[in-house]
């Protein structure tokens, strides 16, 4: 996959999760969350690379295969920390201080791995490349790569919590934790793939470039595909907000020949504009406020309507939309001022039996077929 999609998609994904954290900064979870994603991006070998050119000679090379492998532990241990705020209840913090000991442990073994390489040839082996070392055999380079061994271990973990917390979470959160899950597999397999092609390369063997190189690059692949899980539901929940404010926009405008005529006859049943119209348009829930509005203020005026539609024929066993002429001679009566008969209201353009008492929705639709019909 090429790097500057996977560092796009990092940095998208970082920017949903800070707009989040912002909205909600008492989210400890989140927060782990945010350090999670973070914590990778600084760990892409382009942004150690880009980060090495920007400093100059600030570190040497060794020390930015040192930085990124400690940001990639960082980030699983973040992972993990996210699960147990949310899910581990009172032995959370006993479970977060385990784990962190652990990804401790690891990183004091990667640091230890690289100081105690000769310094001779410590630039040569320890490449911020992302690639395995070839030169087994100098000392301090399987201690180094013994921290992959953490990397299978937090995916594991990982992938227990995903599964469990899943489980208990919505339709949604469940097929995108799923997904991450899946992901988070294939990256402990690639590692512990790599622990295996490192101990027949230290024990004399070889593993052909054609059979390492794939596996390397299911990397940045399985990277991608766990951003998409942990984004899911996320994202479904925007798409169905989106269609959902789509629906508000075209019933608004759909009521809009009802409610000029009841406007029109009861305009003191008109609610109030919200003080900064300008500020209220340019929100993005205005179209919500809106509609929610219109269908108020349609209600009303059916409601003051109603005993003129009473002198008019209405009949309440029959759907209010197949009834256009007896809308038509109420409003006509009203406008030519005729007392009505009755003073008691009625109900028009009820929801279907079954629906839920002041739901938007359902009462919405009922008056939009009003709408059209008139």
């Amino acid at each position: 996959m090429n790097e500057e999609v996977l560092q796009i998609a990092f940095v998208v994904v970082l920017a949903w999760f800070l707009f989040r954290l912002l909205r909600t900064p008492r989210d400890y979870a989140l927060w782990a969350v945010v350090a999670c994603v973070s914590l990778r991006l600084l760990g892409r070998p382009s942004v150690a690379a880009a980060l090495e050119s920007v400093t100059g000679s600030l570190l040497p090379p060794s020390m930015w295969k040192l930085v990124h492998n400690l940001a990639l532990n960082g980030a699983w241990y973040a992972l993990l920390l996210f699960f147990i705020l949310s899910a581990a209840g009172p032995d959370a913090p006993r479970k977060a201080l385990r784990e962190a000991v652990i990804a401790v442990a690891a990183s004091a073994v990667m640091a230890c791995g690289v100081l105690m390489t000769p310094a001779a040839v410590r630039e040569q082996v320890f490449q911020p490349s992302g690639q395995l070392s070839t030169d087994t055999h100098v000392p301090g380079v399987m201690v180094f790569y013994a921290g992959l061994a953490y990397f299978c271990y937090a995916a594991v973990q990982t992938t227990r919590w995903m599964l469990v917390y899943g489980s208990e979470a919505g339709r949604r959160a469940r097929w995108g934790f799923r997904f991450a899950a899946a992901a988070l597999l294939c990256i402990a397999a690639v590692a512990a793939f790599r622990v295996v092609v490192l101990c027949i390369r230290w024990a004399g063997g070889d593993v052909p470039g054609f059979i390492v190189g794939p596996i390397d690059d299911l990397v940045p692949i399985c990277n991608f595909l766990f951003l998409i899980g942990v984004s899911f539901a996320g994202l479904a929940a925007r798409v169905a907000a989106f269609q959902v404010w789509l629906h508000h926009r075209r019933v608004h405008h759909e009521l809009r020949p009802l409610w000029e005529r009841l406007n029109a006859a009861f305009p003191h049943d008109a609610l109030d504009v919200p003080a900064g119209p300008l500020r209220d348009w340019l929100s993005p829930r205005h179209v919500h406020r809106r509609f929610l509005r219109r269908v108020v203020e349609v209600r009303d005026g059916l409601v003051q309507l109603s005993p003129y539609l009473a002198d008019a024929g209405y009949q309440q066993d029959v759907p209010a939309h197949e009834q256009p002429e007896v809308f038509r001679e109420a409003f006509r009566l009203q406008r030519e001022g005729v007392p009505a008969r009755s003073t008691n209201a009625i109900r028009i353009a009820e929801p279907p039996p079954g629906s839920r008492e002041l739901d938007f929705a359902q009462d919405a639709d009922q008056l939009v077929k009003l709408a059209r019909a008139l």
